[in-house]
């Protein structure tokens, strides 16, 4: 395997990553020490945890920049026997993910852009970390519509809201119309911003390890993924005590509906 342009391939022990070139000496120093990204992160002075997103950081760099940086954890039936571990079978996660999310931004829809994908192999397993450049002042969709205040009323105002799931309804279709066809597709992987001289948000697809991506559009027009996001707002809306009202709903299924 070979990294995409201009990605360079760094191999240290047991490590192999795929980074942008300013992220070598840094990735490399950490290698070394036979250290893993994700580690060697979380035990900096200058790092955040996001809420709501598993093992997920935030890393300051002297720099200016901002890294998130994600260690891939199983989900699922596997989660208790393997946890973090993956079978070497075919391209480990974090390069389909890096590969992916090229793929999605070249089709002119929004992600964060990937720092470097990075697997630690042992035996017959590995583990995986992604590192890929914050979007400042951005919130997921679950936060955003559920996140309340001290007494209680919501973080965001009911226009905005609506306007928040039109606007996912409308990249549910763009999805679907350029092939993307995403596995996990729930509120936490919808990531938004709201320039200042914009009425509507911009909106971040995350979380592209297991993406699809066809030549033609899905065959569903984008059914199946607008099912599993309304299945992940039903349930974040009962556990937050405050489901979506008729009006937020017909905001997501009528932009989906409407011919672009």
């Amino acid at each position: 395997m070979r990294p995409p342009a201009p990605y360079v391939d760094l191999s240290s022990g047991d490590a192999r990553a795929w980074l942008l070139p300013e992220a070598l000496a840094w990735a490399a120093d950490i290698l070394r020490r036979d250290d893993t990204i994700y580690r060697s992160a979380s035990s900096h002075k200058c790092v955040d945890r996001l809420q709501g997103r598993g093992p997920t950081l935030v890393l300051s760099l002297p720099s200016g920049d901002r890294w998130v940086i994600r260690h891939y954890q199983r989900g699922g039936r596997l989660a208790p026997l393997l946890g973090d571990r993956y079978l070497r079978v075919g391209r480990p996660r974090p390069m389909r993910e890096l590969a992916s999310s090229l793929r999605v931004r070249d089709l002119d829809l929004r992600t964060p852009l990937v720092v470097a994908a990075v697997v630690y192999a042992r035996g017959c397993f590995y583990r995986g970390d992604l590192v890929s450049e914050h979007v400042p002042d951005s919130a997921d969709l679950a936060a955003y519509l559920f996140r309340r205040e001290v007494n209680g009323s919501a973080a965001s105002s009911a226009p905005d809201r609506a306007r928040a799931l039109a606007a996912t309804g409308r990249l549910i279709r763009d999805l679907a119309e350029k092939g993307v066809s995403h596995a996990d597709l729930n509120a936490k992987n919808v990531l938004l911003t709201w320039p200042d001289d914009c009425n509507d948000p911009l909106l971040h697809i995350l979380d592209l390890d297991r993406c699809r991506i066809r030549r033609s559009p899905l065959r569903d027009g984008g059914v199946s993924l607008l099912a599993r996001l309304v299945r992940s707002l039903r349930k974040l809306g009962a556990a937050s005590g405050h489901p979506l009202n008729e009006t937020e709903w017909s905001a997501l299924h009528a932009a989906f509906q409407e011919q672009p």
